[in-house]
C-alpha cells in the first residue's frame, strides 16, 4: 500500500506508514534482528491518538484547547508537524466594550460545524473548497477517535 493511496484516510495512518517504511528500510540494511526490534519500538499511533482524543471533543472545544490538542497529536506522531497550522484555526476575535478586538481563546466552538459552514460559504461564492474539505476530513477523522473512545 502506498502512502498516496492512504491520503484520504486518517492523518495518523499516513505518518505511520512513512515511519514504518523508514524503519523497514533501516532494518533491511542492518539485518532481520533489527527489524524485530524496530517493530517493537514503533508506537501504535492509532492507540496514542485515540488516548489523546478521549480528552478532547472537536464538537465542543475552545481555541486554547485546540492548540493544546494539536501539540499533543504532533508530539505523539499522530499529526504530521507540517499539518499543525492547518489543524489549529486562528481564534476569532470579539470586540470588547472599549472597541478592542480580542481573541476568544476560551470560548467553546464546534470545529466540525464551523468548518462545514466555511465550506458552504465558499461554495456559495464559487470558491474552491479543496483546502477546507481537507481540514474538515482531518477533524472528522480525529473526532471519530474521540467517539470510539466512549463506545
Amino acid at each position: 500500500m502506498s502512502i498516496s493511496s492512504v491520503s484520504s484516510q486518517n492523518a495518523y495512518a499516513v505518518n505511520y506508514i512513512a515511519k514504518t517504511s523508514a524503519t523497514t528500510s533501516v532494518a533491511k540494511t542492518q539485518g532481520t534482528s533489527s527489524l524485530a526490534q524496530s517493530s517493537l519500538e514503533t508506537p501504535n499511533l492509532q492507540a496514542d491518538a485515540k488516548s489523546i482524543m478521549s480528552k478532547f471533543d472537536l464538537k465542543n472545544i475552545s481555541y486554547r484547547d485546540m492548540a493544546t490538542l494539536g501539540k499533543e497529536l504532533v508530539a505523539s506522531g499522530a499529526l504530521p508537524e507540517n499539518k499543525l497550522l492547518d489543524f489549529v484555526p486562528i481564534a476569532l476575535p470579539k470586540m470588547d466594550a472599549s472597541g478592542q478586538l480580542k481573541p476568544q481563546l476560551d470560548a467553546s466552538a464546534d470545529m466540525i460545524s464551523t468548518q462545514q459552514q466555511i465550506i458552504a460559504s465558499q461554495k456559495s461564492l464559487g470558491m474552491s473548497t479543496d483546502y477546507s474539505t481537507m481540514v474538515l476530513n482531518m477533524y472528522k477523522n480525529f473526532q471519530s477517535l474521540h467517539d470510539q473512545a466512549f463506545l
